[in-house]
C-alpha cells in the first residue's frame, strides 16, 4: 500500500464536472478521396448565428436520425436551451423539441448531453440546465416518435445539495437509467456520492441506489450499460485525488438487486465502456494506479456476465514524460462476433497525434492498428479521434477532429476514415465549408446503408459572430464490392471459350443489397450465380469466361448495378484482358 495525497474538494468537483461535460460539449459537399463514398445531405443548423453544438446522436430502424445538444437563442450568447432533433431519411428536420433552464441574472443555460430510444422510438434526452451556476438542475425528458413531450423529470440541486450531471441508458422497453453526482455545498468537505436511478417509461421511479457511499472521496459513474436481458452494468469512478484514480464494474439486475462488482487487474481511469446483450463487459482506458503518483498504463479488457476477466492487454508503463497519462483511448464498438475495436489519439514520438484504431479479436489478441494523420509524416497534425462505430461485417468507420493539410496550423476539420476488416483504408472524407473553416465532430452512428456523422463547424467566410452550426452529414456509399477487381485470361485461341474465372460479390453494408444487373463489355461473357437480392453482410459468385473473336489484345468491363446512389455515378467494375491467338 502507499499514502494517498488529498485533493481539496473544489478541485475534485470542478474536476468531475469538466469530465461530465466534456463529453457532451466535445469537441456543402465534401471533397472524395475516392470514388465509392457520396456526400448524400449536409444540414446546417444555427438559427441565431450563434455558439450551437450537437453532443451526440442515435438512429432508429427507418433511416430517421436524432441528435442532442445545445442551441443559442442569441448572439452572443447569454441563453441556451437543450435541442433534440429528429432528421428524416433526406435530412429534413421533422420536429425539434427545447428544455429551458432558469435564468440566472440575465443568463440561462441549457445542455443536451445524452439520448436514447426505445423499441417503440420514444425518444429520451438527459439534459443539464444551468451548468455555470450553483443552481444546476438535471432533467430526463420524453419524446414521443412524433416529438411531442411526455414528460420530465428533474434531479434539482437545493440550498445545501449540488448535483452533478452523469449520463443515461435506455432499455428497449422504455425503461431509462440515469447516473449523477451529489454533493453538499454547505461545507468544505471533498465527499460526493454517485447515484444510479432507475425509472419506467412513463418517468415513474422504480429504484434509486447510493453507489458506493464515501465518507472521504469523490464519486460517479460516468458510463452505464444494459445487457439483454436488462441486467445494467454500471462503471464506478472513486476519484480520490487529481492522480489517484480507481474504477470497478457493478452489476445490478433489473429489480435494482447487486449481482456483482468486478474491475480485474485493476482499473483506473476508464474512457470507453460498452455491454453486448450477452452481458459481457469490455473495456478501454487506464489500469490500476501505480505509486508513488498514480501513473496508470493504457489497458484493453474484457470480462463476462459473472464478472470474470477474460482477458486484460496491458499497453505497459508510459513514458516518465507523458505524466499525468491519458490513455488518448476515447471510444469503443464490437461487431457480432465479438471483436473489439478501440478509438485511439495516439501521441507521436517526435510531436503531434494520430486518428487510431487498434482492433482486438474476441479472445484478446491484438490484430491490426491503423492510423490517420491529416498533415504529412514531416510535419503532423495533433489529430484527435473522437468516435468509431463497426458494422455487422467487420468494417470499421471513425471521426475525428483532423488538420487541415492545406494550411500550416491549427485549423482542424472533421474527417471521417471507413477501414475493412483487415485494417486496410477504403475511403476518407474530410468536410468543409467555405473558406477558413474549422469543425470538430461529436458523434456517429451506423443508419443501414449510410453513416451519420454529427459535430460543430464555423464557416470562415463571414463574421466570426456567426458562431457555429450545429452539422450533421450523411455519407452514402455503394454496398456492394467486388473481388478482384481485374481478371486475366492471358492467350486464347481464336473462338474458343477459356476456363471460367470468378468473382465475388460482398454486401458490406447494414442493410439489404439489390443488384439491378450485372453486364459485361467485349468479348467475355458472365454467368451470374448471384440472386436479386443479397442479404447483410453476405457474399455470392459469379464466373467470367473469354472467347476472343479477333486476334490480339482484348479486353472488356463488368458493371454491377445496383439500388445504391453510389452506383449510378461510380458502379462496381471489373477489368477484363485477353489475347487472342491464331488456331493451330
Amino acid at each position: 500500500m502507499y499514502s494517498r495525497r488529498r485533493t481539496p474538494r473544489g478541485v475534485k468537483l470542478a474536476a468531475l464536472f469538466v469530465i461530465a461535460l466534456s463529453t457532451y460539449l466535445a469537441l456543402g459537399p465534401a471533397s472524395r478521396a475516392q470514388s465509392d463514398v457520396y456526400t448524400r445531405w449536409v444540414n446546417l443548423f444555427n438559427p441565431a448565428k450563434s455558439f450551437d453544438h450537437p453532443a451526440t446522436i442515435v438512429v432508429d430502424g427507418n433511416g430517421n436520425t436524432y441528435a442532442t445538444g445545445t442551441i443559442c437563442t442569441d448572439s452572443p450568447c447569454a441563453h441556451s436551451e437543450s435541442l433534440v432533433i429528429k432528421y428524416d431519411v433526406n435530412g429534413n428536420i421533422v420536429w425539434k423539441g427545447y428544455l429551458a433552464g432558469p435564468a440566472q441574472g440575465s443568463e440561462s443555460f441549457a445542455n443536451g448531453l445524452k439520448i436514447g430510444l426505445d423499441a417503440q422510438d420514444n425518444v429520451y434526452v438527459l439534459s443539464v440546465l444551468s451548468p455555470n451556476s450553483t443552481g444546476t438542475d438535471i432533467a430526463l425528458a420524453k419524446f414521443n416518435s412524433a416529438g411531442v413531450r411526455q414528460w420530465v423529470d428533474f434531479i434539482g440541486s437545493t440550498g445545501t445539495t449540488g448535483v452533478i450531471p452523469g449520463t443515461l441508458a435506455v432499455a428497449p422497453d422504455g425503461n431509462t437509467y440515469t447516473s449523477y453526482g451529489s454533493y453538499n455545498t454547505s461545507t468544505s468537505s471533498d465527499v460526493c456520492n454517485a447515484y444510479l436511478l432507475k425509472r419506467d417509461t412513463t418517468g415513474k421511479q422504480i429504484w434509486s441506489h447510493e453507489v458506493n457511499p464515501t465518507t472521504s472521496d469523490c464519486d460517479s459513474i460516468p458510463f452505464i450499460g444494459v445487457d439483454g436481458a436488462e441486467n445494467v452494468y454500471a462503471l464506478f469512478l472513486d476519484f480520490f485525488s487529481s492522480q489517484i484514480h480507481n474504477s470497478e464494474i457493478i452489476k445490478y439486475n433489473s429489480a435494482g438487486s447487486e449481482v456483482a462488482s468486478f474491475s480485474g487487474n485493476g482499473l483506473g481511469t476508464i474512457t470507453a465502456f460498452r455491454v453486448d446483450a450477452n452481458g459481457n463487459s469490455y473495456v478501454a482506458g487506464g489500469g490500476a494506479p501505480a505509486p508513488p503518483n498514480g501513473v496508470e498504463d493504457p489497458i484493453v479488457a474484457k470480462f463476462n456476465t459473472s464478472g470474470t476477466q477474460d482477458w486484460y492487454y496491458d499497453f505497459g508503463p508510459p513514458p516518465a514524460s507523458s505524466f499525468p497519462l491519458v490513455s488518448g483511448f476515447v471510444d469503443l464498438a464490437l461487431d457480432p462476433a465479438g471483436d473489439m475495436f478501440v478509438a485511439w489519439t495516439r501521441q507521436l514520438t517526435g510531436g503531434g497525434s494520430d486518428i487510431s484504431i487498434l482492433k482486438f479479436s474476441s479472445t484478446g489478441t491484438r490484430e491490426w492498428t491503423s492510423s490517420y494523420n491529416g498533415r504529412p509524416s514531416s510535419s503532423p497534425g495533433s489529430d484527435q479521434a473522437v468516435a468509431i462505430d463497426v458494422n455487422s461485417a467487420g468494417y470499421s468507420y471513425i471521426t475525428g477532429a483532423s488538420a487541415d493539410p492545406s494550411r500550416s496550423c491549427c485549423f482542424d476539420q472533421i474527417v471521417t476514415i471507413k477501414y475493412d476488416p483487415n485494417g486496410t483504408t477504403l475511403w476518407v472524407e474530410r468536410y468543409s465549408r467555405p473558406g477558413l473553416d474549422t469543425g470538430t465532430p461529436a458523434a456517429i452512428a451506423i443508419s443501414g446503408g449510410d453513416l451519420i456523422v454529427t459535430g460543430q463547424t464555423f464557416d470562415g467566410t463571414v463574421s466570426s459572430t456567426t458562431g457555429s452550426a450545429w452539422t450533421t452529414i450523411d455519407y452514402v456509399q455503394d454496398a456492394a464490392k467486388v473481388s478482384p477487381t481485374s481478371l486475366s485470361f492471358g492467350n486464347q485461341a481464336l473462338h474458343t471459350q477459356s476456363a471460367a474465372q470468378t468473382v465475388t460479390l460482398k454486401n458490406t453494408a447494414e442493410t439489404r443489397l439489390e443488384i439491378t444487373g450485372i453486364d459485361v463489355t467485349g468479348d467475355f461473357q458472365v454467368k451470374n450465380g448471384c440472386p436479386a437480392t443479397l442479404a447483410a453482410g453476405a457474399s455470392c459468385t459469379f464466373a467470367v469466361t473469354f472467347t476472343p473473336s479477333a486476334t490480339g489484345a482484348r479486353t472488356g468491363t463488368v458493371t454491377v448495378h445496383d439500388n445504391w446512389s453510389g452506383s449510378v455515378s461510380d458502379p462496381q467494375t471489373v477489368k477484363l484482358t485477353g489475347t487472342g491467338t491464331s488456331t493451330s
